[in-house]
């Protein structure tokens, strides 16, 4: 498919995985892991560093929502990075207009991501484990992966996540959203449109969707 049919016609197809109880052990491990909890010039440092391309702008609206940001450091080095929503927020899917909503105990990976030289050490189930122990108290551990995206897949299930539900949609010329598959088991949080499988994405959509952006 050509990139002006791509434009036309964007296909998502992502799984809720769940990791519960959450794999704590080794988190209290020795391990260089910076966490923030509200916006610090630094975490621009660490985004452009690691070339993950949030304009600050968004950096900060995901603090002013509620998320935290770890950076994972080996010799001084970041070689990996995480957002984590926290207990009682919402991670939003702005491709389908849905929120997964966080009960009181559990929380939610956020864009994950480990450098290229690092990958397939066992950095992505130390990163989650250590940022999960930083909350306390979790019972659940949830994270949204795009079905395409092979390489994060697979370093879920073997930090042990499981799949538990699936929104897959297609977006028409940017007007048009069809909910080809429509998830019944996640908490669910705010909604755009609920049981509607055909939603016209014009002005009203794009106001939703930038109230809950993160």
């Amino acid at each position: 498919m050509g990139e002006p049919a791509r434009r036309l016609f964007r296909h998502h197809d992502f799984l809720f995985l769940q990791q519960a109880p959450p794999r704590l052990a080794g988190a209290e491990s020795p391990i260089d892991l910076q966490e923030f909890e509200r916006f610090e010039p630094e975490v621009i440092v660490i985004n452009d560093t690691l070339r993950r391309g949030f304009p600050e702008g968004r950096l900060r609206l995901r603090f002013e929502r509620g998320l935290r940001f770890y950076a994972l450091r080996e010799g001084g080095r970041v070689v990996a990075s995480t957002w984590l929503v926290q207990p009682g927020g919402q991670e939003f899917i702005d491709e389908g207009g849905i929120g997964l909503k966080m009960d009181h105990d559990a929380a939610s990976i956020r864009d994950a991501f480990v450098v290229a030289d690092r990958r397939g050490r066992g950095l992505f189930p130390r990163l989650v484990a250590a940022a999960a122990a930083r909350i306390g108290g979790l019972s659940a551990l949830w994270s949204v992966v795009d079905r395409s995206n092979t390489p994060s897949l697979r370093a879920h299930f073997r930090a042990g996540f499981e799949p538990l539900d699936r929104l897959q949609v297609v977006h028409l010329a940017g007007a048009l959203l069809i909910r080809l598959r429509w998830p019944g088991r996640i908490p669910r949080g705010t909604v755009y449109a609920e049981g509607r499988r055909l939603v016209f994405t014009g002005r009203s959509y794009q106001d939703f969707r930038a109230r809950h952006l993160a």
